[in-house]
């Protein structure tokens, strides 16, 4: 497309949704230009800042990067935000996006009336025990009745969203896979021990500790061939950690994992274990689908409205250790066609399937 007659779009985000936004970035480039507001912190990124320069110069996008590791309320927050202001009204864009949201942002946006905005929730309600939660559901319902147009990612929180306010122009865009790589290592077969692997942050609300004390439990009736690996870290580790009594059963890794190492994890792993007690979507969830990883996981809606009940073992919500037991029992057959059934999941979640549905809202308030 001519870049002359592109339309501009401002697209504000920052490194915790950096690997949701990569996934459909390169695509909208091809449609609009597009400049992308992100801010992270460059002593520890989440995202190596080097790669996220060759990313947007191989994509023509143009980046303006913020530094930014301050709490809540500092005043570089209250700065950064007023930068975001300032750099939107000089490139008058078409279309505004900002990826989740931020208090100061929320008291400084009507500087920005002007302009057409589109704001994309992860969630619309905050997961239990979040830290400043309330602070998050007031920005969150002052920005929904001031403003009309919204992005969310999961048919969960889509149908919470309009339940709950019925004349919002919104639209459940979904979630691509997430790659990192091609591995050329691949899983152990099952009769050698069956791996489960848990990813990520680790916070109260995913659930860890309930898969730990159901494997020490199964352990304890004669089930040993269930390893667990952790790669990730968080302040709900030390609790974890407390209720460990067989280290045998673990590969711990408690330490920030590189966009590097994803590949070779989820590629040598038979599970990917998702024990929460509330869940909206997921970001490892995707990381799986791409790799053909089946999940071991409560009947959550944001996890079985992706995850067909084919492509991995649901357990109600108490039944984790018989989840368990079922997953020790199973055969390389069995497992085969389950590994199968999430290898179906790829095409409809590809990121130029997904971002079509960017460019269809979009375009529409345009």
């Amino acid at each position: 497309m001519d870049k002359n007659f592109m339309k501009t779009i401002v697209y504000v985000s920052n490194e915790w949704f950096v690997d949701t936004d990569i996934t459909v970035l390169a695509e909208l480039s091809r449609v609009y230009t597009v400049h992308w507001l992100y801010y992270a912190n460059f002593k520890s990124p989440r995202f190596d800042i080097g790669e996220l320069k060759q990313y947007c110069k191989d994509n023509n996008i143009v980046l303006h990067l913020y530094e930014c590791h301050s709490k809540q309320l500092s005043w570089s927050l209250f700065r950064l935000q007023w930068q975001f202001i300032k750099e939107i009204r000089k490139i008058k864009p078409d279309l505004v996006i900002r990826i989740s949201f931020h208090i100061y942002w929320v008291l400084l946006s009507f500087l920005l009336r002007k302009y057409k905005t589109v704001y994309a929730f992860h969630d619309v309600i905050s997961h239990s025990n979040t830290k400043g939660g309330f602070i998050d559901d007031w920005c969150r319902n002052r920005i929904v009745r001031k403003n009309r147009n919204f992005i969310l990612y999961s048919s969960s929180q889509y149908n919470y969203f309009v339940s709950k306010w019925h004349d919002k122009n919104v639209k459940n865009v979904g979630m691509s896979i997430k790659s990192f790589g091609i591995s050329s290592k691949q899983p152990p077969l099952l009769s050698d021990g069956i791996k489960l692997l848990f990813f990520g942050r680790i916070e109260r609300y995913k659930g860890l500790d309930l898969l730990i004390n159901a494997l020490e439990s199964v352990a304890a009736k004669g089930i040993s061939n269930i390893q667990l690996s952790v790669y990730g870290k968080g302040q709900f580790w030390d609790q974890c950690e407390n209720i460990i009594k067989n280290r045998n059963l673990y590969n711990l890794n408690i330490r920030f994992i590189e966009n590097s190492e994803l590949a070779d994890i989820f590629s040598t792993h038979h599970f990917l274990a998702l024990p929460y007690r509330d869940a909206t979507q997921s970001g490892p969830l995707l990381i799986a689908a791409n790799y053909g990883l089946p999940i071991l996981a409560p009947k959550l809606e944001g996890f079985m409205q992706l995850y067909p009940t084919n492509a991995g073992v649901y357990y109600e919500g108490v039944e984790i250790e018989e989840a368990l037991c079922k997953i020790s029992r199973m055969t390389e057959n069995e497992y085969a066609e389950i590994r199968s059934n999430v290898s179906k999941l790829k095409e409809s979640l590809s990121p130029e399937t997904i971002a079509a549905n960017y460019i269809d809202l979009f375009n529409s308030i345009i």
